[in-house]
């Protein structure tokens, strides 16, 4: 490539071109070319496209130039024209906006904070496949919060499109105080999702039953914000999410209840009671292990309520 000023006017003809659609060549033959290291770092690859750009969108829209950015496969990258010392987003900003190319600057603005979303999308997936320490992922919130500015609505957003696929955080079987006179307990089998709600059935769900590797893998992930979630969802729906939990004996909201433990008693042994605003249920693990997991399973969705309300609203 020449000097600027020939290169702008090859620049402006080439934008001509493909305005009135006569060049016949494809736009990867034409930006390809340009990303050579020499070219790049002399600033006149920069000069030329903003050149191109400016006047290829006088009598077209910036839909049209992002299509010939993709045919010409630059588009999800708009930095690489830039010298690698100017490379920046801030940078970008600035040389387009003085260039009168607002609409371009606001465009890769909203990619770059496309590209944070699936990044932060990206990172607490992998903490659940990894079944990272709930304290770890929320330290990556607070951090891709910090790093990225991402507005709290958005977070909201990407962790629902995480939690959303993964629903089942426990389930088996407990047996249930009746609340009858005679106090006779009957066996029931638990389903708690990442909306903080606990169904139970008169015997295990085909559909809840699912594989031990599926939901071992996914439990985690229905923990992480499940709190959050749930609070939005509550308020909105309590269906739709299972279709078997319509046919579920009962259920029970856990972020308006409460969990206590029984202290070692005989006749309560591996038992503990959620109380809730319209009934109280005592139930009874078969091991002490089997136990406490239900209650850190349980409590935790009322912790991660409380840590996204303190962040979140």
């Amino acid at each position: 490539m020449v000097s600027h000023p020939t290169s702008e006017k090859l620049a402006i003809f080439t934008a001509l071109a493909f305005s009135q659609k006569v060049s016949g060549l494809p736009p990867e033959t034409v930006f390809q070319p340009l990303l050579q290291d020499n070219l790049v770092a002399k600033g006149l690859v920069l000069s030329f496209v903003t050149e191109f750009f400016k006047e290829y969108l006088i009598d077209n829209s910036l839909d049209d130039l992002i299509s010939i950015l993709k045919r010409g496969k630059v588009e999800d990258n708009l930095l690489i024209f830039l010298p690698s010392a100017k490379r920046s987003n801030e940078f970008f900003s600035e040389h387009f906006k003085n260039e009168g190319l607002s609409t371009l600057v606001e465009y890769n603005g909203k990619k770059i904070f496309d590209v944070k979303l699936k990044e932060m999308k990206s990172a607490l997936t992998a903490q659940i496949i990894e079944e990272a320490d709930i304290a770890d992922v929320i330290e990556t919130v607070k951090q891709q919060i910090r790093d990225s500015k991402l507005p709290d609505i958005e977070v909201v957003r990407v962790l629902w499109d995480v939690l959303m696929d993964v629903q089942t955080i426990r389930q088996g079987y407990l047996s249930k105080r009746s609340s009858n006179l005679r106090g006779d307990w009957k066996r029931r089998f638990f389903v708690l999702d990442s909306r903080g709600m606990l169904y139970y059935y008169r015997k295990q769900h085909s559909k809840s039953s699912g594989s031990s590797s599926q939901h071992s893998g996914q439990r985690n992930s229905s923990e992480i914000g499940s709190g959050l979630i749930s609070r939005w969802l509550t308020s909105h729906n309590h269906g739709g999410v299972h279709d078997e939990k319509s046919v579920a004996h009962n259920t029970v909201n856990l972020l308006t209840s409460t969990i206590k433990v029984y202290a070692d008693q005989s006749d309560l042994m591996f038992c503990f009671r959620i109380i809730s605003p319209t009934k109280n249920y005592t139930l009874q693990a078969e091991s002490a292990l089997d136990q406490m997991d239900w209650i850190e399973k349980i409590t935790f969705v009322d912790y991660v309520a409380i840590e996204c309300h303190k962040q979140f609203d």
